[in-house]
């Protein structure tokens, strides 16, 4: 059996096919600025594969591993509300692999499975219940499947045994620090979409609420026009100017600013 898996992070979308539980390939794209690219549709076409496996950041309730139906597509375009950098990514790949095989061969599977089972004490945001409930606004939490694999690893070494508290920190474009007791999350940073929480390379993280408003009466901007501040000019971006982060750490050492302040 031959399957290719497809992580779409918020830079880069990544391939790994598998034979059999064999890894065969790997194969990275960057997604910074470029878009869906015929060299990566022809990478995709490359083989026969039995299934498509793809990281679904935000399908809002949907959470257990299942192929492609229309009502889950719904879900995953709904979802790209909360986290655009991510769903608009797997959307066009989606649309690609509709046009090349059969729905039944097509897998989602949800970063946000991992951390279902939190406390509602963590979940909750303290608004209008009914706009709650109408806008379906929780914490969500995402990276669950890279934690998962990582507790594997885990479990793997200490012959299945997992410590029965662990703090575990993704470091890549986004930023997530989650608590795990027995092997179950209870609690994270990330919550209703994954600009928030820490801040990260060009994600702000959490702010005063009130700033998104400022910055749109005061610059004229829309409502997306914000958004993408947030997601894309922050972060270490927005106080630095630079993307690199082996960069930044290096002037900081050097105790040139802003990047002192900003690895601070």
């Amino acid at each position: 059996m031959k399957i290719l898996v497809i992580n779409c992070g918020s830079t880069s979308v990544k391939y790994t096919s598998f034979e059999d539980g064999e890894c065969l390939d790997k194969r990275e794209f960057s997604r910074k600025e470029k878009p869906f690219s015929r060299i990566e549709k022809e990478y995709i076409e490359q083989a026969e594969y039995d299934y498509f496996a793809l990281r679904i950041v935000n399908a809002l309730d949907m959470y257990e591993p299942s192929f492609l139906t229309d009502d889950l597509l719904q879900s995953v375009k709904d979802g790209a509300s909360f986290a655009p950098l991510h769903n608009s990514k797997v959307l066009e790949i989606i649309d690609f692999l509709a046009t090349i095989t059969d729905k039944e061969r097509i897998i989602l599977t949800f970063d946000s499975e991992f951390h279902r089972q939190m406390p509602t004490r963590a979940i909750i945001y303290p608004l209008d219940m009914k706009l709650v409930s109408k806008y379906k606004l929780r914490k969500y939490g995402y990276h669950g499947l890279a934690l998962e694999s990582v507790l594997s690893g885990i479990a793997k070494e200490r012959k299945g045994a997992l410590p029965e508290n662990i703090i575990m920190i993704h470091a890549g474009g986004g930023v997530s620090v989650t608590a795990v007791q027995s092997g179950v999350s209870i609690d994270t940073t990330m919550g209703l979409t994954p600009v928030s929480g820490l801040f990260m390379l060009t994600r702000s993280g959490d702010i005063d609420p009130a700033i998104p408003l400022i910055l749109q009466q005061k610059e004229n901007l829309l409502p997306s026009e914000v958004l993408s501040i947030l997601n894309h000019n922050s972060g270490f971006y927005g106080l630095t100017g630079s993307k690199d982060t082996k960069a930044i750490i290096e002037k900081a050492k050097e105790e040139k600013e802003p990047f002192k302040t900003a690895y601070e």
